[in-house]
C-alpha cells in the first residue's frame, strides 16, 4: 500500500514541470494564500468602493497620503488629483504613475511632468513657492563678491547683495540676459530697516547687460561691514526646472541615514538630484550626482543599512546598483560613492518595495530580486527570490508591474494577475545556488490592478478604468466574492507516479483536513489520462453552526470549530500516474487546507 501525504502547503511552483514539483507545492493554485505556516486558504474577495467618471479621469495612477493633524488621501486618476476621493484639487497632472514623499510638512508628488506640493489644504507647483537663494554677498558696484548659495533649479529668481560707494549710480549684476520679471531692490537704513525702490522710478535696468542705473546713488552702507543694496531678479537657465519637474523616481535619505532630503531622478538617464535638508523647495544647482553611464537609466532607490542604493535598468560591467553614503567634507554635506552591487538591472520602476528589511524589485531578466551582502568575502550581489514564480513571470509583460507590501507579503500586480512572495516562508533551492533563499509564491487572478496600496492595514487597488477596489478582511462569508462574483480557487497536487513509475497503480482512498467554517466545502477531482473527473462534492461536512451566520442551504448543527477530516474510498484503476485537485469556487465560501492524504496499491508493471 502506497500513500501520498501532504502536511504542509508551501504555495505554487510555476517554474518546474508538474512531474518535478515538490509535493508540498502546487503546479496550479489560483487565488490561494498562506493562512498560517504551511496552511493555505482562499483569498478574500474585493468590492468596488469608488468609481471616477468625470472628464479627464481614467487610469488610477497613484494614491498618496498626507500625515498632519488629520490624514488626507489624494487620488491621482487620469490627469486629475482628488482630495478624499471627492474634491478636485488639481487637473493638469501627467496621465502616468505618480509617487509621493512627505518632508517638512509638505507632501511632494512627482508624476514626471511637474513637482507638486500639498500642505494639508492646497496643491501648488513647487516652482511657484520655491526658495530664492542669495547667490552672492559682499558685491561691489562693478561686480564680484563672495559666493553664498547655489541657484535653485526650480526657481529662476536669485538674490544678490552689494555694498555701495559714494556717488556710484551704476551697479553690475552677476548675470546678463535677465528675464522680464520686475527687478526688486531694497536699501539698508541706519536703523536696520529697509527702503523698497521701484523699477523705472528709482532705477532702470538694462536686461541685456544686467546693468542697473539708479536715479540717485545708494551711497555707502550706513552699517559698517554690511551690504546695503539688496537685489532680487530672475534669470531663467534653459532646462533647469525640467531637471526637477520631470522626475518620477524618489526617496528620502540624508546624512548618517537621516530621512531629511528628497533624492529624485528620471529627467536625465544617469543623473539624480537632492534638495536642501528639510526643504523640498530648494534644489541647488550643484546638488546632483552622475551615476554610471548614460546608456543605463536610473530606475529607483533603496536603503541598505545607512547607504543609499541607486538602481539602474541594466548592468554596466555587471554592476547595476551603486551605493552612496552621506558625509561631511569641509563642513559641507556630500554624498559619495561607497561601493556597488552586481546583478540584473531593474525592469519596472514601480516594482520596488521592501519586504520586511529586504528591498525587492523586478529585474531585467524577469525575476524578482533582492539586494543583500553575500556571505562570501562580504561581496554584494542582487539575489533572486522568486524561483517558484519565474515560469509564469517570464511569460508576462513586466514593464509596468506595480508592487506593494502587505501583511508580510510582496504583491506584484501584472495585468489581471497578482504574483505574491511570502516573507514568512522561505527555502533553499538547489537550482539557484547563488541565492540564499527563495520565498514561497502564490498568485491571484481576476484582479486587474494597475496600482496597489495599503490603507489602515487594509489592501486596496486601482484599475486602468478608474475604479478603486478594497479587499475584504475575510471575517464574514460575504467577504469571499469579487464584486458579487464567486472566486475560483483550487489546489492541484503534483502528478504522482508512485514508488515506481513503471508499475500499475490503483488509487483507493482520498482524505482532507479542512478548516471549519459556517459554510465551506470542497470538490475533489482526479486527473486520469489527462482528463479531470469529479470524485466527490462535499457541501456541508466541514461546516459548523453559528446563529450570527446561518445559511439554510448548508445548515449544520455542529458546534465543532476545529479542522475537520473528510475522506472517501475511490477507485482509479490500472494507471501509471494520477493527479488530484481540491477546489472551492462557490460564492461566499471560505476554504482552508490543512492536510491531504491519498492511498494507492501497486500491482504489476504498466503496459500499454
Amino acid at each position: 500500500m502506497g500513500k501520498i501525504k501532504i502536511e504542509n502547503f508551501y504555495g505554487s511552483d510555476l517554474t518546474n514541470d508538474p512531474s518535478n514539483v515538490s509535493p508540498s507545492r502546487s503546479p496550479e493554485c489560483p487565488n490561494m494564500i498562506r493562512t498560517t505556516a504551511g496552511k493555505v486558504g482562499k483569498r478574500p474577495g474585493y468590492a468596488t468602493v469608488k468609481t471616477f467618471e468625470a472628464q479627464g479621469d481614467g487610469k488610477i495612477n497613484g494614491v498618496h497620503f498626507y500625515q498632519g493633524t488629520t490624514t488626507h488621501k489624494l487620488t491621482h486618476t487620469g490627469t486629475n488629483l482628488y482630495l478624499d476621493d471627492e474634491t478636485l484639487l488639481y487637473s493638469n497632472m501627467a496621465d502616468d504613475f505618480s509617487i509621493s514623499h512627505q518632508l517638512a510638512g509638505r507632501l511632494i508628488i512627482q508624476d514626471g511632468k511637474a513637482m507638486l506640493s500639498y500642505d494639508g489644504s492646497t496643491v501648488v507647483l513647487v516652482s511657484e513657492t520655491a526658495y530664492i537663494p542669495t547667490i552672492i554677498i559682499a558685491g561691489t558696484p562693478t561686480g564680484g563678491g563672495v559666493t553664498l548659495e547655489p541657484r535653485n533649479y526650480l526657481q529662476p529668481k536669485v538674490k544678490y547683495r552689494a555694498a555701495g560707494t559714494t556717488g556710484t549710480t551704476i551697479f553690475q549684476l552677476p548675470d546678463s540676459e535677465l528675464d522680464a520679471t520686475t527687478v526688486l531692490i531694497k536699501t539698508l537704513n541706519a536703523n536696520g530697516t529697509f527702503t523698497d525702490l521701484t523699477e523705472n522710478t528709482d532705477f532702470t535696468v538694462n536686461r541685456t547687460t544686467g546693468q542697473v542705473t539708479f536715479t540717485s546713488a545708494p551711497g555707502e552702507s550706513p552699517i559698517v561691514g554690511e551690504d546695503n543694496v539688496y537685489f532680487t531678479y530672475a534669470k531663467t537657465i534653459s532646462g533647469y526646472a525640467d531637471r526637477i519637474n520631470k522626475t518620477n523616481i524618489g526617496i528620502l535619505y540624508g546624512l548618517r541615514g537621516a530621512r531629511d532630503r528628497l533624492f529624485v531622478a528620471g529627467s536625465l538617464p544617469n543623473v539624480d538630484y537632492y534638495c536642501q535638508m528639510n526643504d523640498p523647495t530648494y534644489w541647488g544647482e550643484y546638488w546632483y550626482s552622475v551615476i554610471g553611464q548614460d546608456s543605463a537609466k536610473i530606475m529607483g532607490y533603496s536603503i541598505i543599512a545607512d547607504r543609499l542604493a541607486t538602481h539602474k535598468d541594466y548592468g554596466e560591467n555587471d554592476t547595476n546598483i551603486y551605493l552612496r553614503r552621506g558625509t561631511l567634507v569641509e563642513n559641507e554635506t556630500a554624498f559619495l560613492m561607497d561601493g556597488a552591487f552586481q546583478g540584473s538591472g531593474v525592469l519596472s520602476r514601480m516594482s520596488m518595495a521592501n519586504l520586511e528589511n529586504e528591498p525587492l524589485f523586478v529585474s531585467t531578466d524577469k525575476t524578482i530580486n533582492a539586494v543583500t551582502p553575500s556571505d562570501v568575502l562580504g561581496e554584494r550581489y542582487a539575489q533572486q527570490r522568486s524561483y517558484y514564480l519565474n515560469g509564469a513571470l517570464d511569460k508576462e509583460d513586466l514593464t509596468n508591474a506595480y508592487a506593494c507590501t502587505w501583511n508580510q507579503f510582496y504583491l506584484l500586480a501584472v495585468g489581471e494577475r497578482v504574483y505574491i512572495l511570502d516573507g514568512t516562508q522561505f527555502f533553499t533551492e538547489r537550482n539557484t545556488p547563488f541565492s540564499h533563499r527563495q520565498y514561497a509564491g502564490f498568485y491571484w487572478t481576476n484582479i486587474n490592478a494597475r496600482v496597489m496600496w495599503t490603507e489602515d492595514d487594509e489592501l486596496y487597488f486601482g484599475t486602468s478604468t478608474g475604479e478603486i477596489k478594497k479587499f475584504y478582511d475575510g471575517t464574514l462569508r460575504s467577504h469571499y466574492r469579487d464584486d458579487g462574483a464567486a472566486i475560483e480557487c483550487y489546489w492541484d497536487t503534483v502528478m504522482d507516479t508512485g514508488e515506481n513509475f513503471a508499475m500499475k497503480k490503483t488509487y483507493v482512498y482520498v482524505a482532507l483536513r479542512l478548516g471549519a467554517f459556517t459554510s465551506t466545502g470542497v470538490k475533489i477531482y482526479g486527473k486520469i489520462k489527462g482528463i479531470w473527473n469529479l470524485l466527490r462534492d462535499y457541501t456541508a461536512e466541514a461546516n459548523y453552526f453559528d446563529f450570527n451566520d446561518v445559511d439554510f442551504n448548508d445548515l449544520s448543527f455542529s458546534t465543532d470549530t476545529t479542522p475537520r477530516t473528510i475522506g472517501q474510498k475511490i477507485k482509479i484503476k490500472n494507471v501509471d500516474k494520477a493527479q488530484f485537485r481540491f477546489e472551492n469556487s462557490r460564492l461566499d465560501q471560505p476554504f482552508e487546507l490543512y492536510e491531504s492524504y491519498v492511498e494507492f496499491i501497486q500491482s504489476g508493471y504498466y503496459r500499454k
